[in-house]
């Protein structure tokens, strides 16, 4: 079983983002699972008892029935996520060693922590809110990856190689191959109509497991295009949009619609479903 807390070192370098911009990242961390529904519900028992934070959502334990608590959680939207890696960090600092800083604020002089999501139908561009947080980029506490952060982990094989598009992430074969996809992800084809335990299928390059299937996973960005030669690019400025990303397909998607690693798709930030869940990043 592996470790739903455990982080991956993702080296830094330069790739071109769906084989059109060419972007530069600096070395993060990436969770090497989705999280599961047992860490976001223990994570979330101290935060909202003790931390003073309030979830627009409770959750669920995966999808479709035989579900444990190593399951992805599901039914979170993207405000939920960006509260949760909050008060993961406060939490995290009460047990380990590194005090970690908070990566998401109500004001810009970052004293505010954003503690609060809700599932209002709308969105709230102004700048502080829980559609468009103050962000210390340069912290390390735990936090949404950016668009091409995800892409990058997905593709990633050596530094100078990459995942094709047409590819799930770890995939020996394009997506028309029913056994490279089934060997990397549940999907569609294999899931029984259901999530499935993290980690149960084969990891990729960078032994990261299920970035294609399982669940979709909350990006940080607002849709729209990433401007070439950016170092770290963290997408058009929420004041352009009112959707966020979510990439790599779930297990109600197909190999070709939903799950290969150059499909991007968005969903409003109050919205959530049986399908989306997330995965950890930090500095």
């Amino acid at each position: 079983v592996v470790d739903p807390a455990s982080m991956v070192d993702v080296p830094g370098g330069s790739f071109s983002f769906q084989n059109s911009s060419n972007v530069t990242l600096s070395p993060f961390k990436m969770g090497k699972c989705e999280v599961t529904y047992g860490l976001w519900n223990e994570v979330k028992n101290w935060a909202t008892t003790s931390g003073g934070y309030t979830f627009a959502n409770d959750g669920q334990m995966g999808y479709g029935g035989d579900n444990t608590s190593s399951d992805p959680v599901t039914y979170v939207n993207w405000r939920d996520c960006i509260v949760w890696r909050n008060a993961y960090t406060e939490y995290y600092n009460l047990t380990n060693d590194p005090d970690l800083t908070p990566v998401y604020w109500s004001d810009s002089s970052f004293t505010t922590l954003l503690k609060k999501s809700t599932n209002t139908g709308s969105v709230n561009t102004t700048p502080g809110s829980e559609d468009n947080p103050y962000v210390n980029w340069s912290a390390d506490g735990f936090r949404l990856p950016t668009e091409a952060e995800w892409e990058y982990a997905a593709r990633y094989q050596d530094g100078s190689s990459w995942t094709p598009l047409d590819y799930l992430s770890g995939a020996s074969a394009d997506y028309n191959s029913a056994a490279a996809c089934t060997e990397v992800a549940w999907y569609s084809a294999n899931s029984s109509s259901r999530t499935h335990n993290v980690g149960a299928r084969k990891p990729n390059q960078l032994g990261i497991y299920d970035m294609s299937g399982n669940v979709y996973e909350w990006c940080w960005d607002c849709g729209g295009e990433l401007q070439s030669g950016v170092m770290d690019p963290i997408g058009p400025d929420p004041d352009d949009g009112s959707y966020r990303l979510i990439r790599g397909g779930d297990w109600d998607s197909g190999a070709y619609y939903g799950c290969r690693v150059g499909l991007r798709m968005s969903s409003c930030p109050y919205g959530s479903n049986y399908g989306y869940g997330f995965r950890l990043v930090r500095r």
